[in-house]
């Protein structure tokens, strides 16, 4: 996924980079590893911005390029892995899941009797156009509802129809977690 802003994207690349040379300062192949990776000019980018800012030290080694971090460096390190474990970005996968789950518990809660995974896809589908959000595939929607099945929150019955196919059928859990 690339950022919108370009600094934003180096500053990133930036930051593992520092990473990696703070626990691997003698370790060429890792620098390699990157540049294969990302490429020439994305590692010479990264490499550039942190001598630019004081945050990494590059010196000879007889005809190899040394990084040695700063204390500065170190400390942006340290203050970049504070602010991500304080600050944890709302992950926007995860949300729309819980908003899916809402979605079909509320479309199984509705039905009084039990519903087919096919009807419930349909309902879905509908919900989703009225709603004006994009919905998820078929198998994605399955996934979630085996899983709300196994936590409990609906029950999930098997049907064996022979030469037709298996198929399944939900109802929801009026007496279980989900109530």
């Amino acid at each position: 996924m690339r950022a919108a802003d370009p600094e934003e994207a180096v500053e990133r690349d930036a930051l593992t980079l520092l990473d990696l040379i703070a626990r691997e300062p003698m370790k060429r192949s890792a620098y390699y590893a990157c540049t294969l990776r990302w490429g020439e000019n994305r590692f010479q980018r990264a490499r550039r911005w942190l001598v630019e800012r004081g945050f990494v030290r590059a010196g000879q080694d007889g005809q190899k390029t040394r990084y040695e971090v700063t204390r500065e460096g170190l400390a942006f390190l340290m203050g970049a892995k504070i602010r991500a474990t304080k600050e944890p970005e709302r992950n926007e996968k995860a949300s729309r899941r819980e908003e899916t789950e809402k979605i079909l518990v509320g479309i199984v809660k509705r039905s009084r009797r039990s519903i087919s995974t096919g009807e419930v896809y349909r309902r879905y589908l509908e919900e989703c156009k009225s709603r004006g959000i994009a919905p998820l595939s078929l198998r994605y929607v399955r996934a979630i509802l085996k899983e709300l099945a196994q936590r409990g929150v609906i029950k999930e019955r098997m049907f064996y129809g022979g030469a037709h196919g298996n198929f399944v059928r939900y109802r929801y859990n009026w007496g279980g977690k989900g109530g």
